[in-house]
């Protein structure tokens, strides 16, 4: 929504187990403008992204719309199927690296469109597409190829098809602005080349405990940056500052939304948590041996094991034995069957990046709270979720923990008319509270 500058944008796609990248492309916008795609699934069970829009890319949009998502950072021991399907789940890091302002030289002529059309590459006179493809010293640099640092004016949204069912939610993305005095304020430039060679220092770009020491277990590509860990701010350093600012910046203390389970109409409601930060605080080295498969960074969160119990399920770390208060619809309290056994017998559990609870089969583990001869099966209502650390040690307690999200309604009316199409959906964003 910026209308003056046009901007560099990097979209990064993530796998929800363990927020390992899926693909990644970087998209240019001339002012005012909109960039659009549909991710579905091909033959082979793969994410895969199309687009017709005129906006610049790098790689080139003939690219982008020939290649599904990538498997080769996913475990290597589970099946290619199960592979491909973790392409279908997980969540989208955008990050503006660049303003381009108005220029007639360098990059603004190339990615500007002229009646809908837009060069995406060199003038005889003008090699700037292709000098971003070797990483610069520093800003004046970037700065001859008509680069500025970022400015505020990018928004996002998403809508989620199931066509058989005749089904939509959409929502928009979270926003994170760079500020200063409480007004939007320029970050940092973050571009990096959109090419594949091996990145050098890529602890002082990521927070990515894969990407950290003298021999990482995993080695960051020049493509792997910016991320949302990437400094961006002034007064933000390293990497793992950036990451630890933002890890508090989204933690709250507690979850809330409602739930429809009635069966009357076939409704099911999927709570989704999302934890953008965890990457930078756990990930999984798949190639190590299973006792030392975790790689913790305790710069971004010295809490992490702490917090509360962890549970290990197939690699995908979950918080468990979350506190929880759940109501009817006539205020009726209700909560979780106590379970005092072992970790994964506790009910309930908030695991890998992204995450879904099912409603319908977890309120069954709930019970009301006062005695009564015939209580009501609970169906619908509202279910806070407390994520304060609380049963955490080390000084874990209260400070709540990274989460964003949504709550997904699908129901269906039995009394349409013949012919008429009865399903429908709903989307609640999380209430979210910092104390």
């Amino acid at each position: 929504m910026d209308e003056f500058n046009g901007k560099a944008v990097k979209l990064r796609f993530r796998s929800a187990r363990n927020a390992d990248t899926l693909y990644d492309f970087q998209v240019f916008l001339a002012p005012g403008d909109m960039w659009t795609a549909n991710v579905s699934q091909n033959g082979a069970g793969l994410s895969f992204l199309t687009t017709a829009d005129a906006s610049c890319t790098k790689p080139a949009k003939s690219v982008i719309n020939a290649t599904p998502f990538q498997t080769e950072r996913l475990d290597p021991s589970i099946t290619a199927a199960e592979r491909a399907g973790e392409t279908r789940e997980g969540y989208i890091e955008i990050v503006t690296m660049a303003d381009i302002p108005p220029s007639a030289s360098g990059l603004f002529p190339l990615i500007d469109l002229n009646d809908g059309v837009a060069r995406c590459s060199n003038l005889t006179s003008n090699t700037a597409w292709t000098a971003l493809d070797v990483n610069k010293a520093g800003l004046s640099d970037y700065a001859t190829l008509g680069m500025q640092p970022p400015s505020s004016g990018l928004t996002a949204n998403w809508t989620i098809i199931n066509v058989p069912k005749a089904l939509s939610w959409s929502g928009s993305a979270l926003a994170l602005e760079a500020q200063r005095d409480g007004k939007a304020a320029r970050g940092n430039l973050a571009y990096f080349p959109q090419i594949m060679t091996t990145a050098s220092a890529a602890q002082n770009y990521s927070a990515d405990p894969l990407y950290a020491g003298a021999n990482p277990p995993l080695a960051a590509r020049m493509s792997d940056f910016p991320d949302i860990s990437t400094p961006y701010v002034a007064g933000v350093g390293t990497a793992n500052q950036q990451a630890k600012a933002l890890k508090e910046l989204l933690a709250v203390t507690s979850v809330s939304n409602e739930f429809w389970t009635d069966k009357g109409i076939a409704a099911e409601t999927d709570w989704l948590f999302s934890m953008p930060t965890k990457r930078y605080a756990m990930a999984v080295n798949y190639k190590a041996p299973a006792a030392s498969k975790l790689v913790l960074n305790t710069e971004v969160d010295p809490d992490a094991l702490t917090m509360d119990n962890f549970l290990n399920s197939m690699d995908g770390y979950c918080v468990t034995d979350l506190a929880l208060n759940a109501y009817d619809r006539e205020s009726r309290a209700y909560s979780v069957i106590q379970v005092i056994a072992a970790q994964s017998n506790k009910p309930m559990h908030v695991c890998s990046a992204v995450s879904l609870l099912n409603m319908s089969e977890f309120i069954e583990k709930l019970v009301p709270l006062t005695l009564l001869a015939s209580p009501p099966v609970l169906a619908n209502g509202w279910m806070k979720l407390h994520a304060n650390g609380a049963n955490g040690a080390n000084g874990a307690q209260g400070k709540g923990r990274p989460i964003i999200g949504h709550a997904f309604v699908r129901a269906f009316n039995p009394n349409v008319a013949p012919g008429t199409a009865g399903n429908f959906s709903v989307t609640w964003p999380h209430r979210l509270l910092k104390n």
